[in-house]
């Protein structure tokens, strides 16, 4: 759990991702489907949720792997996770604000408006 939960985690974002080696350098690189499945399986309890929730909100408008578009339109699959994400497993741990915010992200992804 020690190489989950610290050393596979970006503790600027929260998030979790992958290396990558890139021009002989090792990258890390955020990835939104494995954050929505490491928070998933630990049910939200996770450090520093509060800044998953940001970096998720601040991400939306992104292509994935980082963000919840696929090519710059919203995706199923993406925006199944980034909703399940905020429901089941951010929003006990979400601010006032970041509820509104996740609210309003939900209703942009399923309605459009």
């Amino acid at each position: 759990m020690d190489l989950v939960l610290h050393r596979f985690r970006n503790p600027n974002t929260g998030w979790w991702g992958e290396y990558y080696v890139r021009d002989g350098q090792a990258v890390f690189v955020d990835d939104l489907s494995t954050t929505f499945h490491i928070v998933t399986y630990l049910k939200g309890n996770v450090s520093d949720m509060p800044r998953v929730i940001d970096t998720t909100l601040a991400v939306k408008d992104l292509d994935y792997p980082v963000g919840w578009l696929w090519k710059g339109q919203y995706w199923n699959h993406k925006q199944h996770g980034c909703s399940r994400s905020f429901t089941k497993a951010g929003w006990p741990h979400a601010s006032a604000e970041q509820k509104q915010a996740m609210t309003a992200e939900m209703r942009r992804c399923f309605t459009g408006v």
